[in-house]
């Protein structure tokens, strides 16, 4: 997107550079007399010389950025242009001198002077082929700007010394204000040249293949008006040669612009861009870093020393640091500068560490440390030291948080202990239903929980899986036990555990549970859910599965939720199928649903036992699971035996 509005700019550049040139070019065809009388008037005279020796400032200008700010390294072709400018302007400088007598109103022009004036523009034009060029490369002689400074003046000398010492000889390029055919021949090859390069100009600003076409192609729109302003009639008037030189001068403004752009702005820019790199670098590390000189005062300092330290960058630039930070030591008693390894490594160039010692923030508390020091170098000579430190402080707490670790570590297995022995100290089943279990937690303390606790003529079943595992978790379980075993009907049960969990439990912690009640009797399986996966029903003589859900919310949330219980009747050799999301999801997976469960289930031999059946299914879940287990499991199956339907 940057790059298309920087398209769109350049064009702007070159339709606004038109929409100036064109009605000032077409003015010379309507009135060869237009503002001034002829080359003797004296306002024409002023504004020409002033018109003149613009184009001449500028021009030195260009080569005076050339001269001064080229550094590499930089562009060979963009150094040769701008450098060699200064002939142009020297080459219009002779002109304009030669141009007027003493008294300021000759109206022929001297033949030196017009040679000049070809002289320039031929420069001009042979520097624009050198400024379209692909010569991108660095320069590889280490003197070339002495060389091309010195090929420069010898250039123009030379050229100068050839055109006064053949002025007798030379043809003149007008004669009685009128064209030669010299002048029209070189006048129509500089135009031409210059159209190349803006048709080219063009074609590169299109392609954006070149980020200096936004002032090339209008300098060069510019400078063909000029040239052309000169071939458009072979007749030379006050107007027209007025224009031409207004075209040279914006021409050369903008080319002004480009090596300025080059040699000021842009360097500048990349200096600031890279020294806002270099800084969000040294901000984005842990580590505070920070810089000295030999006098131990702060050169320069990172986000995350300053935020350390609790001190501004401003309140430790250009300040000696050791009284400011690390003034004391551990038993409390004054750390000399004399002893300081950090000062001692400014002025021995020394690389140091320190695994152990004490810095000191802002509010006067002290915090441990360690840290490295290096020395700077500048041309191959130690200028200061770099400090990098870190806060042990969390580091320290950690360590003791290990100690404490290892206790807790101890206390987790006692709690595994007791919650195993919680969930497989089931009691026996009665007549009339026979019921398989299994849970596996894939850490040490289980995530799901699971009971199954007979009464009379019937069962009460409850599947969970806890959000948040660990000891939390263990003793939300004990809750839900209670609240199961005390015969409540589904939907009061999570009613009740819904109060409890959101009442005492933390605000992040919530619950997906199933529970229910099937009545051996009459083989009737009441249920209600709270937010956990649909129960399956298997249907032995449809061989069809139906899944059992309510649409109750999630354990923990809200403290006054409603929950409705549903009932379902089981024929003999029918199934109820309760799992936690542990043996249906992986992180991998595209596809969470219960079809894995099944389809296993389909192909397993259902006159077995419940037990037998679930260690099986469990087993074949898993098997065709791709990807590794990463929760706990849990898989629970009701079966329903024949036994007559109580009325």
């Amino acid at each position: 997107m940057r790059e298309v509005i920087a398209i769109n700019r350049k064009y702007v550049s070159i339709v606004l550079a038109a929409l100036f040139g064109f009605p000032l070019y077409l003015s010379i065809f309507f009135d060869n007399r237009l503002g001034f009388s002829d080359f003797s008037d004296s306002s024409y005279l002023i504004f020409h010389t002033i018109l003149e020796f613009s184009a001449i400032f500028i021009a030195i200008s260009i080569a005076l950025q050339g001269w001064l700010f080229f550094k590499g390294p930089s562009s060979a072709r963009i150094f040769i242009f701008s450098s060699a400018f200064l002939a142009v302007g020297i080459f219009d400088f002779i002109h304009i001198l030669s141009f007027m007598d003493i008294t300021g109103h000759q109206v022929e022009f001297p033949i030196v002077s017009s040679w000049f004036w070809l002289s320039a523009r031929l420069t001009e034009t042979v520097l624009f082929v050198v400024l379209v060029s692909k010569m991108d490369k660095q320069p590889n002689t280490p003197d070339f700007r002495q060389i091309l400074i010195t090929l420069t003046i010898l250039f123009t000398a030379g050229v100068s010394i050839i055109l006064f010492t053949l002025s007798p000889i030379l043809p003149p390029l007008s004669q009685n204000r009128e064209l030669t055919s010299w002048s029209y021949w070189f006048i129509s090859i500089i135009t031409l040249i210059h159209i190349a390069i803006f048709i080219q100009a063009i074609f590169r600003t299109k392609r954006g293949l070149h980020q200096d076409t936004e002032y090339i192609a209008p300098a060069s729109m510019f400078l063909i008006f000029s040239t052309l302003t000169s071939l458009s009639q072979f007749f030379i008037t006050d107007w027209s040669n007025f224009v031409s030189n207004i075209f040279k001068v914006v021409g050369y403004i903008y080319l002004f612009r480009l090596v300025f752009i080059r040699y000021g702005e842009r360097p500048f820019q990349e200096l600031e861009e890279m020294s806002a790199t270099y800084k969000r670098l040294l901000n984005s590390v842990v580590e505070g870093i920070y810089g000295i000189d030999k006098e131990g005062k702060v050169t320069f300092i990172n986000e995350p020393a300053s935020r350390m330290l609790g001190y501004r960058e401003d309140e430790l630039l250009g300040r000696v640091c050791h009284p400011i930070i690390h003034h004391t030591k551990f038993d409390g008693s004054d750390y000399p500068m004399e002893e300081c390894p950090i000062c001692h490594a400014a002025i021995s160039e020394e690389h140091t560490y320190a695994p152990n010692e004490l810095f000191w923030n802002k509010r006067g508390e002290s915090f441990p440390v360690e840290y490295f020091t290096r020395p700077i170098y500048e041309n191959g000579q130690a200028k200061g030291t770099i400090v990098t430190f870190l806060d042990l402080t969390d580091k320290k707490k950690l360590e003791s948080l290990e100690v404490q670790h290892q206790h807790m570590k101890h206390e987790v297995a006692l709690a595994a202990s007791v919650q195993q022995s919680l969930l497989t100290a089931l009691p026996d089943f009665p007549d009339g239903v026979d019921i398989g279990y299994l849970s596996i937690p894939f850490n040490e303390l289980n995530g799901d929980f699971y009971t199954l606790y007979p009464k009379e003529d019937e069962i009460s079943i409850a599947i969970a899986d806890v959000c948040g595992k660990g000891i939390p978790a263990a003793i939300q379980m004990t809750m839900m036990k209670y609240a199961m075993e005390q015969g409540n009907t589904p939907d009061h049960a999570l009613t009740e555990i819904n109060r409890f969990s959101n009442q005492y439990m933390d605000d992040t912690s919530f619950i997906t549970m199933l529970a229910g009640t099937y009545h051996i009797g009459t083989r009737l399986f009441h249920y209600s859910s709270a937010g956990h996966e649909p129960a399956l029903h298997y249907q032995h003589r449809e061989r069809r599965f139906i899944e059992l859900s309510t649409t109750g919310p999630i354990l923990g949330i809200m403290p006054e939720m409603e929950y409705q219980t549903k009932s379902t009747l089981l024929d003999p050799g029918d199934f109820i199928i309760l799992y936690t999301d542990g043996m249906i999801e992986r992180k991998e997976n595209l596809d969470d649903s219960n079809k894995i469960i099944k389809e296993s289930f389909l192909k397993l031999d259902i006159s077995k036992s419940a037990q037998e059946i679930t260690q099986e299914l469990f087993d074949l879940i898993n098997e065709r699971q791709p990807f590794p287990i990463q929760d706990d499991q849990t898989l629970i199956l009701l079966k329903a035996e024949n036994r007559e339907i109580s009325i």
